[in-house]
């Protein structure tokens, strides 16, 4: 259900920020993993849920419960994507994804603002 409310929301806002976000959450996942990696930050999930948070801010307005369970989805969407990136590519992804972010943000140029 909280997937759906989070899918409608943001096809209502924009059908682009619906897809924009997939790129969005990948982007901050790897961006987390590495200042984990250099003990910016303890929490990696929570920083991602965050960051993410923060661009659907600019996007689309969230109140109060939607917030919070936009943030739980996104909580259990961190967790499958993480699953699957180390499952596909290996549990150095998050190098994989920084090498390629230029290209990824030549194709779509507001992620450079992240």
């Amino acid at each position: 259900m909280g997937l759906a409310v989070l899918k409608g929301l943001l096809q209502r806002a924009a059908g682009a920020v619906w897809d924009d976000l997939w790129a969005v959450l990948i982007i901050e996942a790897a961006e987390a993993e590495e200042k984990w990696k250099a003990g910016i930050v303890k929490d990696k999930k929570a920083t991602v849920v965050t960051k993410v948070l923060e661009w659907l801010s600019t996007k689309v307005q969230i109140k109060g419960l939607q917030r919070w369970l936009i943030s739980l989805v996104l909580g259990y969407l961190v967790d499958a994507l993480i699953a699957e990136l180390n499952e596909v590519l290996g549990h150095d992804w998050a190098d994989r994804v920084a090498e390629v972010k230029d290209d990824v943000t030549d194709l779509i140029p507001w992620l450079r603002q992240l």
